[in-house]
């Protein structure tokens, strides 16, 4: 059989359509490839660090419960809500067992009196008999002693009158007393099952009282600046922190261990058992945590990333810086393993 045979422009004319459709097919995948961009970084301005924020309540500075040291509350002399001086009266006491001791007291002195009018006729009869007689009689010496001695006895009943006098005005004291106001306050008159009553006292000075949590507590101390508003009326005060407490509150949980905290607050803006919203002012400055890999941030200035080295706390999703940036520099949030110290940058800030 013979071979068919192509002839040269037959040849020519299969490679001139084989360029065309490599050219077609290379232009069509050209068109459908993204087209590559330089990487662009999100930048953030350094801010003021975020105040803590917590919830809180007004409370009296100081409260006492005043209630009868001995014996039972005869009458209340105060009302619920009424004001009261430091030293006022705010109830009055009467104590049986006190009135007891007291009777005893009254019939021991009674005694004592008798003894001393015994020991008086003693003296004024001894004092006769040596009347009687003169230096050079015989028993005049004797009689003497007997008047110094009757003397002596008079004066020991009269001290013994006198001892069971004051023991019978401390009893009488006792028997009838009132419990008196240690501070200026507001009082409420409560009463048990028995009936007995008893004086709740809370102090003028007033007082934010909240519970700091073991994670805040580091960022936190005496005296820091604390901004405090009522949630019922908006008045707010800045004071600042008074009493951090060293040691767990009662109510403290496992790995969530709160501390007492408060603070004065104007008793003129606030009434004791308001809520409060509190904020804690904290010093520094924040980034986002994701703009530090390493110990390290880049800071854009004039398009160039500059790398810089930063130490500080994570909180809440922040990082709370505590030194290597300033307030308004911008950074970039997250910086990837490629960027370099000094390369120019662009942001889509």
């Amino acid at each position: 059989m013979k071979q068919k045979r192509f002839k040269w422009w037959q040849l020519l004319l299969v490679a001139v359509i084989l360029v065309m459709v490599g050219n077609l097919a290379y232009g069509a995948l050209k068109k459908s490839a993204p087209a590559t961009e330089n990487k662009k970084y999100t930048t953030v301005k350094v801010s003021q660090a975020v105040p803590l924020t917590y919830s809180g309540k007004v409370e009296a500075v100081r409260s006492q419960v005043l209630v009868p040291t001995s014996g039972k509350a005869q009458s209340v002399t105060v009302q619920n809500g009424d004001h009261v001086e430091q030293g006022q009266a705010v109830m009055t006491t009467f104590s049986e067992s006190y009135e007891e001791q007291a009777t005893e007291a009254r019939q021991a002195l009674a005694k004592a009196n008798r003894q001393v009018g015994q020991q008086q006729q003693a003296v004024e009869q001894a004092q006769r008999q040596l009347a009687q007689l003169s230096r050079d009689d015989e028993g005049y010496t004797e009689m003497q002693n007997q008047v110094t001695t009757a003397r002596n006895q008079l004066e020991d009943a009269r001290g013994e009158v006198t001892d069971a006098q004051n023991k019978l005005n401390t009893l009488n004291g006792r028997v009838n007393g009132t419990v008196s106001a240690p501070f200026a306050g507001t009082v409420i008159v409560e009463y048990d099952k028995t009936g007995q009553p008893s004086v709740v006292l809370s102090s003028d000075e007033l007082q934010l009282s909240t519970q700091l949590s073991e994670y805040d507590y580091p960022k936190v101390k005496v005296g820091q600046e604390l901004k405090v508003t009522a949630l019922a009326t908006k008045h707010e005060q800045t004071t600042q922190l008074g009493y951090l407490a060293n040691t767990p509150a009662q109510n403290s949980k496992a790995n969530d261990s709160k501390y007492e905290l408060t603070a004065p607050l104007d008793s003129t803006k606030f009434m004791a058992g308001q809520t409060l919203n509190v904020m804690i002012t904290q010093t520094g400055v924040q980034i986002p945590k994701t703009s530090v890999k390493d110990g390290h941030v880049y800071v854009v200035e004039n398009k160039k990333a500059k790398r810089i080295a930063v130490t500080g706390t994570i909180s809440n999703g922040s990082f709370i810086v505590k030194s290597g940036l300033s307030k308004g520099q911008r950074v970039i949030v997250d910086p990837d393993k490629g960027l370099k110290d000094g390369e120019t940058v662009e942001t889509n800030d």
